[in-house]
């Protein structure tokens, strides 16, 4: 599997929107804060459009929030289920339940917008 990368990025950013709407996505996506290195700022900027929705205000909304706390972007997009539910034990079946759910989601996510070759998950 691929790493994350701003090619990741911007290959997303081309599956997502159209015509000047890439450069206006790719505009917003640059105000995110650096976080650990390449690959995770990218980790973390292909969550926000997942969040986005396709929706450049939401976008912005979703880079502020990373730049506040890039956990609760991460989380809102790879660990939905898990993020809703709150804090169950790890050992608690739906943790598990949930936890496999959420992975399927993202990585049909993933597919859908031509970056299947990246890891889901850290």
């Amino acid at each position: 599997m691929a790493e994350y990368s701003a090619d990741t990025v911007k290959k997303v950013v081309d599956r997502v929107w159209e015509g000047d709407r890439r450069q206006a996505a790719l505009t917003v996506l640059d105000r995110m804060s650096e976080y650990g290195g390449a690959a995770h700022r990218a980790r973390i900027q292909v969550a926000a459009i997942k969040l986005s929705g396709g929706d450049l205000d939401r976008l912005d909304d979703w880079v502020q929030a990373a730049n506040a706390d890039f956990r609760d972007v991460l989380a809102a997009a790879e660990y939905p289920g898990q993020f809703e539910a709150g804090f169950l034990p790890l050992s608690d079946p739906r943790q598990v339940k949930l936890g496999k759910a959420d992975l399927m989601q993202y990585k049909l996510w993933l597919k859908a917008v031509g970056a299947d070759d990246v890891e889901p998950f850290d």
